[in-house]
């Protein structure tokens, strides 16, 4: 009795967790997720150009918004989860910005649940860095403060 009640467990969790992380596969953002990830990006990247206006620190700034403009434009020709992986790497990018001008970001909220799990699966900042690269998507940190740009889907 206890060997069945185990593997009706077991086969719940396997069940509830999806077959895709069980299988190892890669989540894949849907149309509506990529709009969510681009736009809440855009709220942290603009937040960034206003501490970096005032704090005179750009470090990275022209990088995030590449990643975000490049996003953008993904989603735009349907490649939903590199949109959503730049738009990530964009909002990371954002945050650090916020922080190097002495304003605290508060880690939850930079990543919800469901975005956690594209984080994760997620190329690495060097990479993404390389595939914005090769696009011939480049703004300097400094002209990236007035940059007045639609970053939102």
């Amino acid at each position: 009795m206890k060997k069945v009640k185990y593997l009706i467990a077991v086969g719940m969790v396997f069940i509830l967790t999806g077959f895709s992380v069980s299988l190892g596969e890669a989540p894949q953002l849907s149309k509506g997720e990529a709009v969510s990830v681009i736009n809440r990006s855009a709220a942290i990247i603009r937040t960034a150009q206003r501490f970096a206006a005032e704090g005179q620190k750009y470090d990275g700034l022209g990088l995030a918004l590449g990643h975000q403009l490049y996003a953008k434009k993904l989603y735009t020709q349907g490649d939903y989860p590199n949109g959503g992986y730049h738009s990530l790497r964009a909002r990371k990018l954002a945050a650090q910005v916020i922080t190097l001008n002495k304003s605290s970001i508060i880690t939850e909220a930079l990543y919800n649940r469901s975005e956690e799990r594209f984080v994760r699966s997620s190329p690495s900042g060097q990479e993404l860095d390389r595939r914005l690269k090769e696009a011939r998507i480049i703004i300097s940190d400094q002209d990236a403060v007035n940059i007045e740009a639609d970053f939102e889907v």
